[in-house]
Formats: structure tokens, C-alpha cells, sequence
């Protein structure tokens, strides 16, 4: 051409065609360089332009990408799982705290006002039902009624009758002995109602068909404003206290 370009070609001794050299322009006097062109370089897109070649690296980078995906998601589980293992634990120590051994510590002001409810006989036993009501107000309640007036008497009650009907093997309990709850709001199974003074009264118990086994307590009877016990379907033995006979 205009450049005076001089090509020299060495084939190698290949003979595979389409083959594709470049020109080099070579000024007046120089050596002309040599191009060797190979029939079959290693290019990636060369590589790409292979069928079966192209079929593997199309299928690795599939499966690569897959394999990246299901790592990103296993570890987004794992942070998730993690998460929600705290909040069932929040929620685990919001339920039902029951001291599965005598506390260190029993209040000696809960435990007067228990005894003018149920007397000092129960308390001589560490493992009675009263006793054990008595070590939970003390060790983990954190409901504080003012005094020891209507709202004591009946979370103390019903603590006594939880543990005496073994409630810890009903079949609803979740929300039992929860210490941040008002008794009303430890079961749908306990009503209550504002009384005349504006007191959050119990005045229906209904555990149909809950798992209760045990016996009943004499402190049951106690709650002045109970009108119905309904505790049918369930293994309650011993005798109905009297004082249960007298509710309204």
C-alpha cells in the first residue's frame, strides 16, 4: 500500500484456515518483522466461541452464583435465628417463673400477711403449696400491690392454687406466675371486674379441660367475689373445700 508495508507470513507448518494475521508497516531499509499466527489461541473469548467449552463455563458461573446465594442465605437465617432467640428469651422470662427450690430470701412481711389468710400450719411445710405461692411473691414477683389488700389477697390465692393443682403440667400457663402481670391477666380463664371501690376483682374461674391434677385449697374460698369455679375434665381428688360452698 502507500506505506510500502512488507508482510512475512509464518503458517508454522499449520493448515487450519481463517486464520487472522495483522500487517505491520516496515520503513525502507528496515528487517521486516515476524508475525506467527496461531491457529488456536488461548483467549477467554476464543475459549467462549467453543461450544462445549462455553457450555461448562456458562454452567460453572450458574452454579458459583448459586452457591453464593445459598451461603448469603443460610447467614441471613443465622442472624434471624439469633435475633428471635433473644425475643423468645424476653418472653420466656416474662412467663411463668416457678422456684424450682426454696429461695434464700422470703419476705417476712408477705409471709405475716399470708399466714392471716391461711394460718401458720402450711408454712411449717417448705414443700406446701402456700409456702411455695409465698417464695415467688418474695423471690420473683414484681408486681407490688399497695398493701396487702384485695389485689395481694387474690394473686396470693391464685398462686396457691396454681401450685397445689400442679400447674405447671396444665395444659394452659403460659401467662401463669408472669411477674409483671396483674393476676386478672394470668389466664382467658380468669374474669374479673371493677368492684365498687374500682379493684380489679376475680368473680369467674374457668380451667375446663386444662390438666389440673392435686387438690383444691381452702384459700379458694376466700375470694369474696368468686360466683363460678368451673374446673369439670380434669384429675382435681380430695375434697371440695367448705368454704367454697359459701360463695355468692
Amino acid at each position: 500500500d502507500d506505506n510500502d508495508c512488507e508482510c512475512i507470513i509464518n503458517h508454522a507448518n499449520h493448515t487450519t484456515p481463517n486464520l487472522v494475521v495483522e500487517a505491520l508497516p516496515v520503513q525502507a531499509g528496515e528487517d521486516p518483522p515476524m508475525v506467527y499466527a496461531d491457529s488456536s489461541p488461548l483467549s477467554i473469548k476464543f475459549l467462549l466461541q467453543k461450544g462445549p467449552i462455553r457450555t461448562v463455563v456458562l454452567v460453572g458461573i450458574v452454579l458459583l452464583a448459586a452457591a453464593i446465594g445459598i451461603i448469603c442465605y443460610f447467614l441471613f437465617l443465622a442472624g434471624g435465628s439469633s435475633e428471635n432467640d433473644d425475643h423468645l428469651m424476653s418472653l420466656d422470662d416474662l412467663g411463668t417463673l416457678v422456684p424450682s427450690t426454696a429461695p434464700t430470701f422470703v419476705s417476712d412481711e408477705i409471709i405475716s400477711a399470708a399466714k392471716s389468710i391461711s394460718g401458720a400450719v402450711p408454712f411449717e411445710d417448705l414443700n406446701s403449696p402456700q409456702y411455695q405461692a409465698v417464695s415467688w411473691l418474695s423471690s420473683f414477683d414484681e408486681v407490688q400491690p399497695d398493701g396487702y389488700g384485695i389485689a395481694f389477697v387474690q394473686r396470693y390465692i391464685l398462686a396457691t392454687f396454681f401450685f397445689s393443682t400442679n400447674g405447671k403440667n396444665w395444659l394452659e400457663k403460659e401467662k401463669w406466675l408472669n411477674p409483671r402481670l396483674h393476676a386478672c391477666d394470668w389466664s382467658s380463664g380468669i374474669f374479673c371486674r371493677n368492684d365498687i371501690t374500682n379493684t380489679l376483682v376475680v368473680y369467674r374461674i374457668d380451667l375446663t379441660r386444662n390438666g389440673l391434677s392435686g387438690t383444691l385449697p381452702d384459700e379458694l374460698g376466700l375470694l369474696s367475689d368468686l360466683e363460678s369455679l368451673k374446673l369439670s375434665k380434669n384429675s382435681v381428688a380430695g375434697t371440695i373445700p367448705a368454704a367454697i360452698y359459701e360463695l355468692q
